[in-house]
């Protein structure tokens, strides 16, 4: 989320900004949103415009007042979950002052915790419009975005929730798809999990890239040794030509054994009981 404020009324706000930050701190969510409503109802009673008025320069200030608010509003519901509550703020924010990027890169963010891509991408389309930005504006928003939902899937690895983080990777993968490394994150998320189809899809596509053709090929290995296929292991490993770690030297180790014993057992496949062959250690 992006919380900030314009130089020209960031004074204005700046005693209420503090006093919900540190109702925030403590818990204390709902006193932060009474304030919040309060001053909402507040600035909105005060405003300035009639229906049939040409915009002044107090209508701007007004209106550039009331989008800090929403936005701040929004920051407070979406730190609850309260994503419903929170896009609503945002819109709000953003039709009060179309030029208020931070509100409307949060009302992006908050439909993608929502699944509505599309929505996201139509609200940062229609930012251009309003912004003298350069045109890789939409771009760089779109990988700020992916940013933000792989550092989630990261925290979620952290704390052991595999399923979790895959679906903030799928997300971040959804809004900025030319990124490797975090098509490589969600490969080896989808093996830890056993989902070894979807696995080899991403993984083929990364033998694609130069900086992810070797570990690509690597687990390709792992997941056709897990699976019996000694052949496709083989092929797969035989492509790594610079191993940089102690397995996939023993991995190509392996290969040379079965390619030079036809009848050696699979490591993932242990012998029978009338079988005399020891298996190669790794």
């Amino acid at each position: 989320m992006n919380l900030s404020h314009s130089d020209n009324h960031h004074s204005l706000h700046r005693e209420l900004h503090k006093k919900v930050m540190l109702y925030l701190s403590v818990g204390r969510y709902e006193v932060a949103e009474k304030l919040l409503n309060e001053a909402i109802e507040t600035h909105e009673s005060n405003g300035v415009t009639s229906e049939h008025s040409q915009p002044s320069d107090d209508d701007s200030l007004h209106n550039a007042k009331m989008a800090e608010l929403h936005n701040l509003a929004g920051f407070v519901y979406h730190r609850q979950s309260k994503f419903q509550e929170a896009m609503a703020s945002f819109q709000r924010a953003t039709e009060n002052d179309p030029h208020h990027i931070e509100a409307r890169i949060n009302y992006a963010l908050t439909l993608c915790d929502l699944g509505e891509y599309h929505r996201a991408k139509h609200i940062l389309a229609a930012g251009k419009h309003h912004t003298d930005k350069h045109h890789s504006q939409s771009y760089l928003t779109l990988r700020r975005l992916a940013q933000h939902h792989q550092a989630l899937g990261d925290d979620y690895i952290r704390c052991g929730m595999e399923h979790h983080s895959l679906s903030e990777y799928q997300k971040a993968l959804r809004l900025y798809k030319n990124n490797p490394s975090l098509r490589l994150k969600i490969a080896k998320v989808l093996m830890s999990i056993g989902s070894h189809k979807e696995a080899i899809e991403h993984l083929n596509k990364l033998t694609l890239y130069p900086q992810t053709q070797e570990k690509a090929h690597s687990l390709l290995g792992i997941i056709a040794a897990r699976q019996g296929d000694e052949q496709q292991c083989i092929k797969h490993w035989q492509k790594i030509t610079e191993p940089k770690e102690r397995l996939l030297r023993g991995y190509q180790s392996l290969t040379k054994y079965w390619q030079t014993s036809p009848h050696a057992t699979h490591p993932y496949n242990p012998p029978s009981s009338t079988s005399h062959h020891q298996e190669p250690s790794l």
